[in-house]
């Protein structure tokens, strides 16, 4: 198995050393890990300009060298979706060599969904769950419409800080637009991440919720890549088995494998 979402000391919100997480994986007995740096185009963000393609690259190349016969290692990019940056975010991925992006949703207009900063989470008060969680789905609709990316990032991450002030919630209740953005992702070729990182933060499930992943088999979909979406090096590869377990449960088969930006193969589960 390949963890697809690793964040390293080259994002802004980590510190982890790369050969760190190259040592856990061996370990644990995954086969590749794929570093997925945070690029941020909005100056508001606290990551605007800290990412360095050549420096990251440069070990990457490096490890890629030691590790050569034990783990395969991929370069990664993660990139918020925000409509106004999109000429940016075209430019530089053209000035970019990476194995795969994963595009996500951080923002919503001006408001942090993904930030646990009071002033940003104390929004949750002020709207309705079906209004907040409508209004996300609507822009993780406009990003999967977009082709910058080849992994749909964290589907729900909304209802990481939603859940403190709403408490669970039912994908039933928003399944027309999430059907629509499911059918879109699959029509385009692009794959679905499952995320562990819910599971050791809220709500105590994986992104997608269980029963958007199995409307997504139900659809066609049955490739994805599993992520743990580690920020640092203990939490690589965090609760696999569990996610392999669920996914084929869910009736998914595959696993993507990624080169250059395109899947080169697709994996067992």
């Amino acid at each position: 198995m390949i963890d697809c979402h690793l964040h390293s000391e080259f994002s802004i919100d980590s510190g982890g050393d790369l050969i760190d997480y190259c040592k856990r994986a061996l370990n644990i007995g995954l086969t590749g890990i794929g570093f997925s740096e945070h690029i941020d185009f909005d100056p508001r963000d606290n990551g605007f300009g800290f990412y360095s393609d050549l420096i990251f690259g440069l070990n990457l190349n490096i490890l890629k060298t030691i590790y050569m016969k034990q783990l395969s290692i991929l370069k990664g990019v993660e990139i918020t979706y925000q409509p106004q940056y999109m000429d940016k975010i075209s430019s530089f991925l053209n000035e970019t060599i990476l194995d795969y992006v994963i595009g996500s949703i951080h923002f919503v207009d001006d408001w942090n969904i993904s930030s646990s900063a009071l002033e940003e989470t104390i929004r949750f008060r002020k709207i309705s769950q079906k209004a907040s969680y409508q209004r996300y789905f609507i822009e993780l609709r406009e990003l999967v419409k977009s082709d910058f990316f080849e992994i749909l990032g964290h589907f729900d991450i909304i209802t990481r800080y939603g859940f403190l002030e709403y408490g669970n919630y039912n994908p039933i209740d928003y399944m027309e637009i999430i059907e629509e953005i499911l059918k879109i992702l699959i029509n385009n070729g692009k794959i679905l991440e499952i995320n562990s990182s819910g599971l050791r933060n809220n709500p105590k499930t994986i992104y997608p919720h269980p029963e958007i992943l199995k409307r997504y088999a139900d659809l066609g979909g049955d490739t994805v890549v599993l992520s743990s979406d580690a920020h640092s090096p203990e939490f690589t590869g965090f609760e696999f088995k569990r996610l392999k377990q669920i996914a084929l449960n869910s009736g998914i088969k595959y696993e993507a494998v990624f080169r250059q930006r395109k899947v080169i193969k697709k994996n067992p589960l």
